[in-house]
């Protein structure tokens, strides 16, 4: 009758584990999930700025004043190329590509110097670059500024152009 009865498991040490290693690994496991939405958003900033550079560059080099050995960069063509980087349009006018970019962070300038509003071609090829440098915004990093007074991510995006002038 002994050999009859039900053998009943015992009871292992091993029972809970399972939830405990998840409660543990968790947080590690967001951590990497957020970072790396971080910093997929920081390559599409920098992507989206290197783009509207060359968008600016190549509208500064459409919209030159050619004269003998002279490039003439108009007030308005800088203004034209500073808007088409920030907003993707001439109007200036919508939103931001990014939303940290002024237009004081972007600069254009010629290779060999301006002189009363002309580029100078003394010899060579004569080229147009435009820059910029801005401060990347974080999404999780403006959350923790704004609770800690800390910068979490002080990194600056940078993009430039060189175009010869058609």
């Amino acid at each position: 009758m002994n050999a009859m009865k039900a053998i009943k498991p015992k009871k292992s040490r091993q029972q809970g584990l399972a939830s405990i290693e998840l409660a543990i690994s968790l947080p590690f496991l967001i951590l990497m999930l957020v970072i790396m939405g971080e910093l997929g958003y920081l390559m599409f900033q920098q992507t989206s700025l290197t783009k509207s550079i060359e968008n600016g560059a190549m509208y500064a080099a459409k919209n030159t004043r050619l004269g003998t050995g002279l490039v003439k960069i108009e007030a308005q063509t800088i203004q034209d190329a500073r808007n088409l980087v920030i907003y993707g349009s001439l109007a200036g006018t919508g939103n931001k590509i990014i939303e940290s970019i002024e237009p004081e962070d972007i600069s254009l300038s010629c290779s060999y110097g301006t002189k009363n509003g002309f580029c100078e071609k003394e010899q060579g090829i004569q080229t147009i670059t435009i820059q910029a440098n801005v401060n990347y915004d974080p999404v999780l990093g403006s959350l923790f500024h704004a609770v800690t007074g800390y910068a979490l991510f002080p990194l600056t995006l940078s993009a430039t152009s060189i175009v010869v002038p058609i």
